[in-house]
């Protein structure tokens, strides 16, 4: 797996020369620099490392240290600790992972390396993944089943149907479109990060393309889903607000194009 397609469980990676308070190294471009400033690379930069074995290992172990000193930092536990593990799950699982690998990590964690964890805060611990298990697998068909890495062929057939009509429902129905998404997709097969946040802007402006408050993070997932490639991480297309003319008239021929080719 590349750098760019690694999610860690916790997602402190970023944060833990902060957090731990020492500043970490890596080798994984062949010389020793800060990690911090590895995790700063552009997605492209990212997408060219590929992360070994032991280089995976390494970043679990900083993440999940990162995630201990976080725990005993706490104070009101009782009310602080659920907080904390839904933050953390909700990232992970927005981040592409699937979730219950997360659950089953921890629970597995509190079984064989108790001495980790204060006593007091054990059960709070294993009573939130406990009945967040129970709650992913009385629901299997959130939408983060789109990630799910244990499904088989048939239902994996059925996820791809299920997100192709879901990233349909957010374009409104003056055009085919059948030919819209397919023209979309050859149209813009490398475009990435701030491309992609001018051709939602443009399908926006021209009425085409509509997104409900709140639902940005869902579109991306449908969107990067279906193009099945590398099309930017949600921060760098949603957080994306500098919109340079000339870049979005170089998006708007090549839509104008494709509306012109699919209404004929």
């Amino acid at each position: 797996m590349t750098l760019y397609e690694y999610i860690p469980f916790f997602g402190y990676l970023e944060k833990a020369d902060e957090i731990l308070g020492y500043q970490n190294y890596t080798t994984m471009r062949g010389e020793r620099e800060l990690l911090s400033d590895v995790l700063a690379l552009e997605d492209d930069d990212k997408d060219d490392i590929e992360l070994d074995d032991y280089q995976i290992s390494r970043l679990e172990h900083v993440d999940y240290h990162c995630f201990m000193n976080v725990l005993q930092s706490l104070k009101d536990e009782q009310h602080h600790i659920p907080v904390l593990l839904k933050m953390i799950l909700n990232n992970y699982e927005e981040s592409g992972g699937y979730p219950l690998d997360l659950i089953h990590f921890v629970l597995h964690d509190l079984t064989f390396n108790t001495q980790n964890y204060e006593f007091n805060q054990q059960t709070i611990i294993e009573t939130f993944f406990t009945q967040s298990l129970v709650n992913y697998e009385r629901n299997p068909y959130r939408k983060n089943r789109l990630t799910n890495p244990h499904i088989d062929e048939d239902d994996e057939e059925d996820d791809e149907n299920n997100n192709y009509n879901l990233l349909k429902s957010f374009f409104l129905k003056q055009y085919d479109l059948d030919s819209l998404l397919l023209g979309l997709k050859e149209a813009f097969s490398i475009e990435k990060g701030k491309d992609i946040k001018i051709i939602t802007v443009i399908l926006i402006e021209y009425k085409i393309l509509v997104i409900p408050d709140k639902k940005f993070r869902l579109f991306y997932n449908c969107l990067k889903k279906f193009f099945d490639r590398n099309i930017g991480t949600y921060a760098s297309i949603n957080d994306y607000k500098t919109i340079h003319l000339a870049d979005k008239n170089i998006i708007k021929v090549k839509i104008d194009d494709l509306l012109q080719r699919i209404s004929k």
